[in-house]
């Protein structure tokens, strides 16, 4: 061999031991961010087809658990809206100024009225006092009970309170409010609890819901409602 045949080689050994560092980082790389344990490559030159065709498997791996993921994140984002807000502003009822005077006046009743259900559903805390954009509602994230000034403004003493009861029997529920929000058996627990937190009859509950609609022009009498008061044993019409 001669000197410059040496020195060739010498340069190229040189050459492979400078890169050697960065094939070692990218497999290390390769092997925390991207494969699963099983299929971290066990050679430092593993370049091959094979390598390719399990860093492919792996990214779509990790392709399907972002999506799974993203899906799951999606789903309980929409759930706690539906369950913290269910209160669309698209059935809100146009008042005059009269009848926003009227829901300012009747709110204090209001709250002492909640305070008095909620005693007689044997609740320990107290409940939070809202304004809806339309009819009446429970959020049991905040433990709150919200009723729109068209019903403030609207509704008689007895359908009022009677409304509120039923709102008052999801708090008294809370647990399971969260977890069957707007279930039939959740409603008809709820007014079977006012019903007789109350003292009132189904026919009184039928006149209730009916002077409901009238108040709320966007609202109507649902299948749902019809068989609530189907179970209760009175037929519910169109007001």
């Amino acid at each position: 061999m001669d000197f410059a045949e040496h020195a060739a080689r010498g340069e190229d050994g040189a050459r492979t031991r400078r890169a050697l560092p960065l094939e070692v980082l990218a497999s290390l790389v390769l092997h925390r961010l991207c494969l699963p344990h099983s299929f971290a490559p066990h050679s430092r030159y593993r370049d091959g087809a094979q390598g390719i065709a399990l860093r492919t498997i792996a990214f779509m791996i990790n392709l399907i658990k972002l999506l799974l993921l993203a899906t799951t994140v999606v789903g309980s984002g929409v759930w706690i809206w539906r369950t913290t807000d269910p209160d669309p502003k698209r059935y809100r009822a146009s008042l005059s100024p009269q009848e926003i005077q009227t829901s300012w006046k009747r709110a204090p009743w209001v709250i002492s009225e909640l305070a008095c259900l909620a005693k007689a559903a044997g609740l320990r805390s107290s409940l939070a006092f809202g304004i809806a954009n339309a009819g009446a509602h429970y959020s049991p994230f905040w433990h709150r009970v919200s009723i729109s000034r068209a019903f403030l403004a609207r509704l008689s003493d007895t359908d009022l309170r009677l409304i509120l009861a039923h709102e008052v029997a999801h708090a008294a529920r809370r647990l399971q409010t969260f977890s069957r929000c707007g279930a039939i058996e959740e409603e008809l627990a709820a007014d079977r609890a006012a019903l007789q937190m109350t003292g009132s009859t189904p026919e009184q509950w039928a006149e209730a819901i009916r002077a409901s609609v009238i108040a709320e022009p966007g609202m109507a009498i649902t299948n749902q409602l019809a068989l609530r008061a189907e179970v209760l044993g009175i037929q519910l019409e169109e007001p």
